[in-house]
């Protein structure tokens, strides 16, 4: 009843309750089976230690007795040399002549070898023993033969029952050993509840911690995150587990942006359309080829922007799935520059590049591309003719540089910041000639920031350059 309250007083989980008792189980199964073990090995060959002593002990006695005996008293004189020896060490001894007849009975154990031969193993009054007790005697005891001149003298039967010959001091010996055996488990046993406890709240702790975080992201609060420490699959855990929050908060932040611009910028061509319509429908506006055309440009914007909408909400899946592999930048940055200088050399643009190669990343090779046709591209589209694109790649400390920049018309002070966001553009005059969205550039910045790399813009007045930086992997 005390652990249970202990228990609830710690509020550890049913998780950590089931841990814990799994491991507080197995440790105290352990734990049991070892005393036992130890216990009864000790006391086995404390107790043979005993019987081997005792009996040297004996051998030197019937040694005794024989160097000890003469023609005369031969009797006598053995059961003086066994009383003494019987008095000294404690120990239960029978003598016998050689036909069988008790000579001597160890008398401080006469009650113990009464009880042992079961109501009347011994003849009262005759001293002797039957063939039947005898035998029954026989299996409790081991028999020495005393010899004098090379006949058989006497027998002398030691009763090697484990009570009849410990000593008292022997005794308390073996019952301290006991109780060290017994005091030394029960304090084994209260460590082994600690440490299962400390460990089952270890291990459980970021679980739980998950647990309730990820209640809370559940009801869409993603300003949380689980405290990471150590180096195991709990703690990489831990890390995955904030990824993923972190991406979750990001993609919130990304649908509330996305709604709110998305209807701002449905909302300027539909107004467009509309105000066509209703000014056709009052006779303010003649429909002719030339409000078609304006009509039709409205249209083909609207078309643009839900097409580049369905690009940014693909981007955004590719970065919850993205499959991480090892790839060469090298190649694929020099792939894609041999795919766009057909282009460039059509609209008379020169397209130069440097490439370190050997350099590889850990990344999602096709949101890889996307970063880089983006960047690419967006730089041919604003370069005008006889203009340059150069393109480099690098390493330098633990970061692959790519840098892009071209010769065209370049971003203004004012429009740097916010180049990335959704809907921007800088150049709004020529947005529907040029079909552009304000979109791209927020793709290529989610998918660099889902790779961990930065994206850098530098314009001065002319001209503009995108610096990347990625972290490198290099074999």
């Amino acid at each position: 009843m005390a652990l249970v309250i202990n228990l609830q007083m710690i509020n550890m989980s049913k998780l950590g309750l089931k841990l814990f008792f799994v491991i507080l189980i197995i440790s105290l199964g352990g734990l049991l089976f070892a005393s036992i073990y130890i216990n009864s090995s000790i006391d086995r060959r404390f107790f043979d230690y005993l019987y081997l002593e005792r009996k040297e002990e004996i051998e030197n006695l019937v040694d005794v007795i024989e160097n000890s005996l003469d023609e005369n008293d031969r009797g006598l004189v053995i059961r003086t040399l066994v009383n003494d020896f019987v008095k000294v060490n404690k120990t239960f001894l029978i003598l016998t002549d050689n036909k069988g007849n008790v000579i001597y009975l160890s008398q401080n154990q006469s009650g113990m070898m009464n009880g042992m031969m079961n109501n009347g193993m011994m003849r009262r009054g005759h001293n002797i023993f039957s063939n039947k007790d005898m035998n029954n005697f026989i299996k409790n005891s081991e028999r020495f033969t005393i010899e004098f001149q090379g006949e058989t003298a006497a027998y002398l039967y030691w009763y090697t029952g484990r009570d009849a010959n410990i000593s008292e001091r022997a005794a308390i010996f073996s019952r301290r050993v006991n109780r060290i055996i017994l005091l030394t488990g029960i304090l084994v046993a209260i460590i082994t509840i600690i440490i299962s406890l400390y460990f089952s709240r270890y291990l459980t702790g970021p679980l739980i911690q998950m647990n309730k975080i990820a209640g809370k992201v559940s009801k869409g609060d993603f300003n949380h995150h689980v405290e990471i420490s150590g180096n195991d699959e709990l703690s990489e855990l831990g890390y995955s587990f904030n990824e993923m929050v972190a991406k979750l908060k990001y993609l919130e932040k990304i649908r509330k942006e996305s709604t709110s611009d998305l209807a701002h910028e449905l909302r300027t061509p539909l107004t467009t359309i509309n105000s066509y319509l209703e000014g056709i429908k009052e006779d303010i506006i003649k429909f002719d080829q030339t409000t078609i055309r304006e009509i039709e440009e409205e249209l083909q914007r609207l078309i643009s922007l839900v097409n580049r909408l369905g690009d940014l909400a693909n981007a955004e899946k590719r970065i919850i799935n993205s499959q991480e592999e090892l790839v060469s930048i090298s190649d694929i940055l020099k792939n894609i520059i041999d795919r766009y200088k057909t282009l460039a050399s059509r609209d008379g643009i020169n397209l130069d590049y440097n490439i370190q190669p050997g350099l590889n990343i850990t990344a999602d090779p096709k949101n890889l591309e996307t970063i880089i046709i983006n960047l690419i591209s967006n730089a041919l589209k604003y370069t005008p003719e006889k203009g340059e694109v150069y393109i480099s790649l690098e390493k330098l400390e633990n970061n692959l540089i790519i840098k892009i920049s071209d010769t065209g018309i370049g971003i203004s002070e004012d429009d740097l910041p916010y180049i990335f966001e959704r809907f921007y553009r800088a150049d709004k005059s020529r947005s529907t000639k040029t079909g552009g969205t304000g979109i791209g550039l927020t793709i290529t910045r989610e998918l660099i920031h889902s790779i961990n790399g930065t994206i850098e813009v530098s314009s001065q007045g002319k001209g503009t350059k995108f610096t990347v930086k990625l972290p490198s992997e290099i074999k």
